[in-house]
This record gives structure tokens, C-alpha cells and sequence, in this order.
């Protein structure tokens, strides 16, 4: 015959119960960790693509101006061309890296990849500024077709951004979630966490909100030109 009491049964079970929802908690809050983390990392990412098309348009603002004190150099006497490309080799392995944490499950060793790929670009291309990107006598300063088509890492994007034609097609606060998240009509790119503050509303449904306005935008943009 058992000594358990019901009473002791029945703490014994809402210990556990206890325990469990702890746990659950735990983990939603290291999975939101995690995803935050990861959405500061392409934050970083979205700055140096915005950073490398600002050369390209040879404008100059605190970005640079942050950046050119980093490098010890002043930015407008380094060669253009190889500037934009030391950003572009930079981006390439950073967004490589990112990519990689994404397709993998959650864990800290995704969280330091991630960190690492984003503050890698901007070092990597300090350094190729330091070191390589002053001009040559004579040389052409001119940017490569090729380097000018891949200016932005995000191209899906890219057509969508100045296409002002297509705002009707989606809801003003998808236009306001995507202009805000990728730094459209000269803001400055924020983190979906960020974008959800600024407008009210939960990262995660910020979150489905731009997917599905870009995928609007997208589906207009492929009409309008078939």
C-alpha cells in the first residue's frame, strides 16, 4: 500500500506543472533572444549595404563621417572603386555567414556567428580602406558596371524601393513597417524590434506584416513588367 497522501500527490503534480511552465518560459525567452539578436546582426548588414549605395551616390553623412575617423583617412581621397568593392567582399562574407546561422537551429554558437558576420563587414572594409583603397596615378576611378548592379545585397528589394507607383498596392502601415525596416526615402534602417515600438505593435506581427508587403509589392512589381 503507498504512503502518498493526496495532498502530497497533488503538490508533487503542480510542482511539475510549475517546473514545466518555467521551462517554457525559459525557452520562449532564449528564443526571443536569439531572434533579436539575429535581427540586430542584418540590421548591422542593412547600415553597410546603405552605407556602400551612399558611395556610390557620393553622399556624405554621419555614417561616414563615424566610419572615415575608424580608418584614420579621409574618405574622399581613398580610391571609390576599390572602397565599394572592399565593402561588397565584406558584405559577401558577412551575409554568408548570417545565412548560415539562419538555416541552423537556435543555439549561442548561431548568436556569436551572427555577431561576428555583422561586425566583421565593417572591419574588413576598414582595413581594405587602411591599407589598399588609396589611388593609383592615373588610375580610373570609374565603378564597374557589374559592382554598381550589386550595390545593395538585398536586390529583390532594391526595384521596390523608389517605385513609388506601387505604394497603392499595399497598406499604408506595410509601406510604414518596410520603410522604416530598410531605410527607405532616406531614413535610417531599424531592427524589426525598433519598428514595432515606433509603431505600436508586436515585432512578430511587424514581422508578418512586411513579409506580406513585399510579397504584394513584389507580385505588382512582376505584373507591371510582364
Amino acid at each position: 500500500m503507498s504512503n502518498t497522501t493526496p495532498g502530497t500527490t497533488a503538490n508533487t503534480m503542480s510542482n511539475a506543472t510549475a517546473n514545466n511552465a518555467r521551462a517554457d518560459v525559459d525557452m520562449s525567452v532564449h528564443s526571443e533572444h536569439i531572434w533579436t539578436t539575429l535581427d540586430q546582426c542584418e540590421t548591422s548588414l542593412r547600415w553597410a549595404a546603405r552605407l556602400r549605395l551612399s558611395l556610390l551616390q557620393r553622399s556624405v553623412g554621419q555614417a561616414l563621417g563615424r566610419l572615415q575617423a575608424i580608418a584614420g583617412a579621409p574618405l574622399v581621397s581613398l580610391h571609390r572603386a576599390r572602397m565599394c568593392q572592399a565593402i561588397h567582399i565584406a558584405l559577401e562574407g558577412a551575409c554568408a555567414v548570417l545565412d548560415q546561422c539562419m538555416r541552423t537551429p537556435p543555439s549561442d554558437r548561431a548568436i556569436q556567428l551572427g555577431s561576428l558576420a555583422a561586425a566583421q563587414a565593417e572591419k574588413i572594409a576598414v582595413k581594405h580602406w587602411k591599407f589598399s583603397a588609396r589611388p593609383a596615378p592615373g588610375e580610373a576611378t570609374e565603378l564597374p558596371p557589374s559592382l554598381q548592379q550589386q550595390c545593395v545585397p538585398w536586390l529583390p528589394m532594391a526595384p521596390l524601393r523608389d517605385d513609388l507607383s506601387l505604394v497603392t498596392v499595399a497598406p499604408s502601415v506595410g509601406v510604414e513597417v518596410l520603410a522604416l525596416r530598410f531605410g527607405w526615402h532616406g531614413r535610417a534602417p531599424h531592427t524589426m524590434n525598433d519598428v514595432a515600438k515606433l509603431l505600436g505593435i508586436h515585432p512578430r506581427r511587424a514581422a508578418i506584416i512586411a513579409a506580406d508587403t513585399v510579397r504584394k509589392l513584389v507580385r505588382a512589381s512582376a505584373q507591371r513588367s510582364a
